[in-house]
C-alpha cells in the first residue's frame, strides 16, 4: 500500500512531453527487425498492430498526434509512419506477409479524434494500394466506442478496401456469418471468445453452447495463476 502511494504521488509531478520534431523515427527499423525474426521463427506472417491506442495509432489520429514535423499535421503525415513501417515490414519478408489492425471506432487508451472518419477513410485508401495479406478493421463496439459521430461499420470499410478484409470485436457466430455471407468481409476474428472456449471452432461447427464469460479481471492477474485463462473446460470435459 505504501508503495502505491508512492507511486501515485510521483504521478502528479509527471508532465506531458512537448510534440516531437524529429524527422528520423528509428522505430520503423524496429519493426522491419521484428518481421524478419518472425519470418525465421516459422510464423506464416506479421500483423502491423495500428489500434487500440498504441503507437502507430497515436501517430494516426489527431488527437493524440500534435507533432509540427512531417509525421504530424494534415492526414498523410499522421499516416506517413504507419505507411513507413508497413513498407519496411513488407520489404523484410513480402508485403503479402504483412497485415494491418486498425480501430476506427475505439475509445481504448484514451483514444478518439474529431475527425475519426477523415483519418481512418484516408489510412484505408493508402493500405488498400500496400498489397498486403489482409486488413483488420477492428468494427465492432463491444471494447468501447469514442462516440463521435456514426461508428465506422465493416460494409463502408469493404467500399474502400477490395483485398482481404477481416472484422472483430463482439461479434458472435451468427453475426460473423452474417457479414461475411452479405460481403462485408472475408473473415472475422474472434478473441474474449477464445479465452472461455479453447474449442471454440467446433463448437461453432456444431452448434454447442459456449461456456459463461467470466470476469475479465482474471484474465491477466499474476495472482490467480491459471484460474480464469487457462482452466476453461472443452464442450467435451463437460459432457
Amino acid at each position: 500500500m505504501r508503495r502505491l502511494q508512492r507511486l501515485r504521488s510521483k504521478r502528479k509531478n509527471l508532465t506531458s512531453p512537448p510534440p516531437g520534431r524529429n524527422s528520423n523515427i528509428p522505430i520503423v527499423a524496429d519493426f522491419a527487425r521484428a518481421t524478419e525474426l518472425a519470418k525465421s521463427a516459422g510464423f506464416d506472417g506479421v500483423e502491423v498492430h495500428a489500434a487500440n491506442g498504441y503507437l502507430l495509432n497515436q501517430f494516426l489520429e489527431s488527437k493524440t498526434n500534435r507533432r509540427s514535423d512531417c509525421y504530424g499535421g494534415d492526414l498523410e503525415n499522421r499516416y506517413r509512419l504507419l505507411g513507413e513501417v508497413v513498407e519496411a515490414a513488407g520489404n523484410a519478408w513480402a508485403p503479402d506477409r504483412v497485415g494491418v489492425r486498425l480501430s476506427p471506432n475505439g475509445s481504448f487508451n484514451d483514444m478518439g479524434s474529431p475527425d475519426y472518419r477523415e483519418t481512418f477513410t484516408h489510412a484505408v485508401k493508402r493500405l488498400q494500394a500496400a498489397d498486403l495479406a489482409y486488413l483488420h478493421v477492428v468494427d465492432g463496439l463491444a471494447f468501447g466506442f469514442h462516440k463521435l459521430g456514426e461508428p465506422v461499420t465493416l460494409d463502408e470499410v469493404r467500399g474502400l478496401y477490395s483485398g482481404t478484409l477481416i472484422g472483430s470485436c463482439g461479434y458472435t457466430h451468427e453475426t460473423a456469418e452474417a457479414a461475411i455471407g452479405r460481403g462485408a468481409a472475408d473473415l472475422i476474428a474472434f478473441g474474449r471468445p477464445f479465452i472461455n472456449n479453447p474449442d471454440l471452432p467446433a463448437r461453432f461447427a456444431n452448434g454447442w453452447p459456449l461456456n459463461e464469460e467470466v470476469d475479465m479481471n482474471t484474465w491477466y492477474s499474476s495472482g490467480n495463476g491459471a484460474r480464469g485463462y487457462t482452466d476453461f473446460p472443452s464442450y467435451d470435459d463437460l459432457r
